[in-house]
């Protein structure tokens, strides 16, 4: 039972994204690839200068900048005694992680061809879905998710204003896609952390009615786990 509980929660939580993705934009950065770039990240950037670079990275699709810009956005972080520039440091290391991540490009990805309504999937569409989850695990870079986490779960306790259900729900899927190898036979993998994460976010955004409440039913109505 255990087993069909994280496999419908694993498979929810690529396909809430999905749904949440089809009524609007989740998130305000391009998660288009973008242009390589060879941008280069001093060593001791200042907020402002961060915040600049963070811009471009996002509004580009710039994974690399994204990722290279992680570790700053860590350093200023740890140094600021403000409550709120840590609040906006953390909110951006958060996007730069997703973005750098590719998470949102390799979801995008392994839903395109298949149907509007998740829950009417065919054993064949089944099948391709696996098959396509299986390739965001290997194409994306988790290095940074874990960061995130703790980011996106301090905000939330911190200055719930600040945190979104959208990043938490995106981080949710990579720490997911990551425990389990993007295998949903291995969806015993998913920390429980990662589940009360998605939770949350997920429950923001019903509450501000950017989800759908049967996202979090659609892994059993699809049955992918074949337990019982």
């Amino acid at each position: 039972m255990k087993k069909t509980v994280r496999g419908g929660f694993f498979v929810s939580v690529i396909l809430s994204i999905f749904l949440l993705g089809s009524c609007q934009q989740v998130f305000t950065f391009s998660i288009a690839s973008g242009l390589k770039r060879t941008t280069k990240v001093p060593s001791n950037l200042t907020s402002s200068q961060a915040q600049k670079l963070a811009d471009e990275a996002l509004s580009s699709g710039d994974k690399t900048l994204a990722n290279q810009l992680v570790g700053s956005y860590a350093k200023l972080i740890a140094n600021t005694t403000d409550p709120t520039e840590k609040a906006a440091l953390e909110k951006q290391a958060v996007n730069l992680v997703i973005a750098g991540s590719g998470i949102s490009d390799g979801i995008s990805s392994a839903l395109k061809d298949l149907p509007s309504d998740p829950a009417n999937l065919t054993d064949a569409q089944k099948t391709q879905l696996q098959s396509n989850i299986t390739a965001i695990a290997s194409s994306i870079d988790t290095s940074n998710v874990a960061a995130a986490a703790s980011y996106v779960t301090d905000l939330a306790k911190t200055d719930p204003s600040a945190a979104t259900g959208s990043q938490m729900v995106m981080v949710a899927a990579a720490l997911a896609i990551q425990d389990t190898g993007g295998q949903i036979s291995n969806a015993s993998a998913v920390s429980q952390s990662t589940i009360d994460l998605f939770t949350s976010g997920n429950t923001m955004l019903q509450a501000d009615g950017k989800s759908n409440p049967l996202a979090t039913q659609i892994g059993d109505l699809m049955n992918l786990t074949g337990g019982t």
